[in-house]
């Protein structure tokens, strides 16, 4: 037997019936998003699943996501970091400056 659900767009749990289909040799779950996974322990194993979207997609989106968030927000950082550093360089410069003038200043003040 076999049992196509394909593109149902199906949310939450995986139904648990469906494990204990007894003549089932292919289950297609494509286009489905349920909240929890394939039993695939409970199911036969001669029964080919078919999850190309779903559970799998819906979590590996969900972790692209949250990896693009981190990098998004380390390149900010770093960027922050970069700013900091160049002004920081910049300040340092000024300040020599100031001090080569101070110093010529109190040269000056002394003939």
């Amino acid at each position: 037997t076999q049992l196509y659900l394909n593109n149902n767009n199906f949310t939450g749990d995986f139904p648990s019936a469906l494990v204990n289909l007894t003549n089932l040799k292919m289950l297609g779950l494509h286009g489905n998003n349920f909240d929890t996974d394939v039993p695939r322990s409970r199911i036969k194993e001669k029964v080919r699943v078919q999850k190309y979207l779903g559970v799998i997609k819906k979590n590996k989106n969900l972790w692209l996501k949250r990896k693009n968030k981190k990098l998004k927000i380390e390149r900010d950082r770093l960027k922050v970091e970069k700013n900091a550093e160049a002004e920081n360089e910049k300040l340092k410069a000024e300040y020599e400056e100031l001090k080569t003038e101070v110093e010529m200043l109190k040269a000056s003040l002394l003939f």
